[in-house]
């Protein structure tokens, strides 16, 4: 069976790397899309394992297994959504349908990753419930963010550009996830102390949980509406497209050749393996707050929200240093202030220098501030624990920015649009090995002898997941350094492909002129004809990329018809 689908030809003007600045405003009203994400998927990511571990009950291992099936599944989807993007015409153009759709049903499934009907007794039920209402939130996720993604490559053409807007959607996500993150131990998860002196971590009160949820799917379903609104601009009606039959079977080779990308490779592994050693602090470090460093409530907002703070001002600080140096070396930047702080954090807490609950005391002959108790080790845990985190925000955006330009670079060599295709391509790689890393912290967990519901752990276990948090990402992120190393895309080489293509232009039209004045006279000269046809062909596409021209086969056919009959 084949499957009715449209070949895609934008109706918009050709990237231009000298393209003006898109205005801030803009920007701004695209990077709400990033809340919707960051609520929804950053609060699974921040508090899931505890909810099911704490709450739940459930073993840190099928906890794992919850999130590594569920993201499995969203490496899958994401390539399919890409190719159903990139050939989807609507009265909306090609982007916004699914952003509204996929980004309602987000909202209405994360409450429901919350909502768990009463079926605790039985842990095979409620697996089971977990990995369904996961399955479907994944599968929203990707409807939302495959053509949110594309959109961005669309709206920035420019190689700075593409960092900017990565580097604002970054800081907005941070901003966001500040509140629906940090400020949660204060909002939604505050210690409850009894009058005999015990205290109660927040993150063991079930209904805490349930408040949570409701604030944040209609913050996020909020979002999704500002997002599509505001970018309404770009919902270009695609339906006098034309219409191509492909098959399913397309399907696969289209996914594979992105996939095999030899530029996108060195991005995919770099990301990937640096994406690992990410999930494995993001998922480890919330035990490590209350089992090892002993945090209250306060400390936790301090330390999860200086994190994002710092990722928000380096998502901010790599569009600096593109412009002042280039992608790789912000990248280098963004790896060694992040390896620093996680290296620090293990020296400090592991080596010994510091205990975990250790205070200082300002002396009394300071006037008003003496005999105050500063939480120094929960301090100094803050400051590093954010290093790895800004270094972090200095690496994310520059990746997605990268794969902007490989998209671009396929675009001008072929004259094939697949925005879509590559972020769903990226998202594919990057969700596979990401749902290595959430296995992995289930796995090493449950291993370290966790014990789900325990309101304390024992030291060894504390100090082992603490270990693993600081740890892993310094090791991940050194392991992928090698690949950006290699990376062969700068500047100057996205400048020689401009170049490059504004002489096949001219090379292109004086041909044209030639061809023109031969048909005129009777002739047509056989170095224009046959050998040319293709070629022609092949730069029309390339050089009018989104003005609706034909492509480059149907170009050469045309073109040797005419040769045939004038000969023949």
């Amino acid at each position: 069976m084949g499957l009715r689908v449209v070949a895609i030809t934008e109706q918009v003007p050709a990237p231009d790397l000298t393209a003006k600045p898109v205005p801030l405003r803009t920007l701004l009203s695209y990077a709400t899309g990033t809340g919707a994400a960051s609520l929804t998927l950053g609060g699974i990511g921040n508090f899931g394992m505890l909810y099911y571990t704490q709450i739940i009950g459930l073993s840190a291992k099928l906890v794992g297994i919850v999130f590594c099936i569920s993201m499995i599944w969203s490496a899958l989807i994401g390539p399919v959504m890409g190719h159903v993007i990139d050939n989807m015409r609507s009265r909306f153009g090609r982007y916004h349908p699914s952003m509204l759709l996929g980004g309602l049903l987000l909202g209405i499934s994360f409450y429901f990753v919350w909502d768990v009907p009463e079926l605790r007794a039985n842990h095979v039920l409620v697996f089971l419930y977990l990995v369904a209402i996961n399955l479907i939130l994944t599968t929203a996720a990707a409807m939302f963010g495959v053509p949110y993604g594309a959109l961005g490559f669309k709206m920035c053409a420019s190689y700075e550009e593409r960092s900017r807007l990565q580097g604002i959607g970054l800081f907005f996500s941070q901003f966001v996830n500040f509140f629906g993150g940090a400020l949660a131990w204060v909002l939604f998860f505050p210690d409850r102390n009894y009058p005999d002196g015990t205290r109660v971590d927040g993150s063991h009160i079930a209904h805490n949980y349930v408040h949570m949820s409701v604030v944040l799917t209609a913050s996020a379903l909020i979002f999704v509406l500002i997002c599509v609104w505001a970018t309404k601009s770009y919902a270009i009606d695609n339906r006098s497209e034309r219409a191509t039959r492909l098959r399913l079977s397309t399907l696969i080779p289209d996914v594979l050749s992105l996939v095999s990308d030899r530029y996108a490779r060195y991005v995919y592994c770099f990301f990937g393996i640096l994406s690992v050693g990410t999930m494995i602090v993001g998922q480890v470090e919330m035990f490590t707050y209350g089992d090892f460093m002993r945090l209250t409530h306060v400390h936790k907002a301090v330390a999860e929200g200086m994190g994002m703070i710092a990722s928000a001002a380096g998502g901010l600080l790599q569009t600096l240093l593109v412009i002042r140096y280039d992608k790789k070396q912000a990248g280098y930047i963004g790896v060694g202030i992040g390896v620093f702080g996680g290296f620090m954090l293990l020296i400090l807490f592991i080596g010994g220098v510091l205990r975990p609950e250790q205070t200082w005391t300002i002396p009394n002959v300071m006037p008003l501030i003496g005999g105050g108790v500063v939480p120094i080790a929960a301090l100094i845990f803050s400051l590093f624990l954010a290093l790895w985190w800004g270094g972090m925000g200095v690496v994310g955006p520059l990746a997605m920015s990268m794969m902007a330009d490989i998209s671009e670079i396929n675009y001008r060599r072929s004259g094939l649009l697949k925005d879509a295709g590559y972020a769903s391509a990226f998202s594919f790689v990057s969700t596979i090995i990401v749902s290595v890393g959430t296995f992995i912290s289930g796995w090493a967990l449950d291993s370290m002898g966790y014990v789900s519901g325990a309101v304390t752990q024992s030291l060894e276990v504390s100090r082992n997941m603490a270990i693993l948090t600081f740890i892993s990402g310094p090791v991940s992120a050194l392991l992928a350094l090698p690949f950006l190393w290699k990376y062969p895309i700068d500047r100057a080489f996205m400048t020689r492909l401009s170049e490059d293509d504004g002489h096949r232009q001219g090379r292109h039209s004086s041909n044209r002129q030639r061809a023109s004045h031969d048909s005129a006279g009777g002739t047509v000269h056989s170095e224009v004809g046959a050998q040319s046809a293709c070629e022609t062909g092949r730069r029309l596409a390339s050089v009018h990329r989104r003005s609706g021209m034909p492509t480059a086969k149907q170009v050469a056919e045309h073109v040797n018809g005419q040769i045939k009959q004038k000969h023949f």
